[in-house]
Parts: C-alpha cells; structure tokens; sequence
C-alpha cells in the first residue's frame, strides 16, 4: 500500500507459461517476519498432471534391435559378413535418393533382426 495515496499496488509477480496458466489454484502473498520492504513472499499451489506419450495410432513401432549381442565376436562378424553380401545385391537403378535410402534401411535392419533379435523390456 502507497503510504500517502493508500492505494494497493502490485510489485511481485509469479512467471508461468501461458499453457499452463489454468493450472494455478492458490495464489497469496506471505509478509516477512524479519525485514522491511514492499516485497513480499508470493506462495501458489499449483495443479500438475503428467501425460502419457501418445502412441501413434494406425502405425507399427519400429522393433528395437538387440545390440547388446553385438559384444560377441563370432555375431558381430556374421553379422558383419551378412551385410556385405547383402549391400551388395541391393540395385542400383532407383531414381531418387529417397528409394536408395529406403532399400539401404530396410535392409540393414531386417538383416539386424535376423542375427540379433529384438530387445526385451526391462520393468
């Protein structure tokens, strides 16, 4: 409060973003016991929810690959002798570079699948 006009006066400001604006309940002010000053403690209570990821809907998730198989020696060169005769029967005649980049994918991974498996989940 202005001494001499008694008009009340905002000083202190509590900074969220403009989503989340509807989640404050509580807002007060709280004085200070120890000092004197025109600012005050300001305390809100403020209403969280987590969301869940949305899973996309209508699509497959790509299998993760196990790549923790790849430590043995004797899987990661069959692995690795299996991609070779592979890249090397993909064609060549695709127009773009997306197709080129589509079979290049594809096959890298199924040929991953095939030799390493997927990744089980771990709660």
């Amino acid at each position: 409060m202005h001494p001499r006009s008694k008009h009340w006066h905002l000083i202190d400001y509590i900074i969220i973003s403009k989503k989340d604006r509807h989640d404050v309940r509580v807002t007060k002010a709280v004085r200070g016991a120890e000092c004197w000053t025109d600012h005050r403690l300001i305390v809100f209570k403020l209403i969280t929810q987590i969301r869940p990821r949305r899973r996309p809907q209508g699509q497959k998730t790509v299998k993760r690959v196990n790549v923790a198989k790849l430590r043995n020696a004797t899987t990661a060169e069959s692995l690795a002798c299996d991609l070779d005769v592979k890249m090397q029967d993909l064609p060549n005649d695709q127009n773009s570079t997306e197709e080129q980049w589509t079979a290049f994918r594809d096959t890298v991974h199924k040929t991953a699948l095939e030799h390493l498996g997927t990744t089980t989940r771990r709660n």
